[in-house]
């Protein structure tokens, strides 16, 4: 079990047998740069209230979409918050890999 924002969580180490999780358009996470609190929950494998919990106690970095009370997450913030809670980031991995052999 890892502790996450205080909340403990399954240490799901086969993440590279399950198919990449698919947003609403169809979009593979693997190329987005912003995410939502529900899908930055699906990919750390926690809910969506153990993100906002992290979110507004400033453990994990991001905005608000203004006029509105919805968060949203960098994917950069993302991966720093995934290495320092240990969580597998091999969702995001590849296409930070993929992003740089590109430059």
């Amino acid at each position: 079990m890892i502790s996450v924002c205080g909340v403990l969580r399954r240490d799901v180490r086969e993440t590279s047998l399950v198919r990449p999780a698919l947003g609403r358009q169809g979009m593979d996470e693997r190329m987005k740069t912003v995410f939502t609190t529900g899908e930055a929950a699906k990919i750390c494998k926690v809910s969506q209230q153990t993100i906002i919990r992290c979110f507004d106690n400033g453990q994990l970095k991001g905005f608000r979409v203004p006029g509105s009370r919805f968060r949203r997450i960098p994917r950069e913030a993302l991966y720093k918050f995934m290495k320092d809670n240990g969580i597998p980031t091999d969702a995001l991995d590849e296409r930070q890999a993929q992003g740089a052999a590109r430059r």
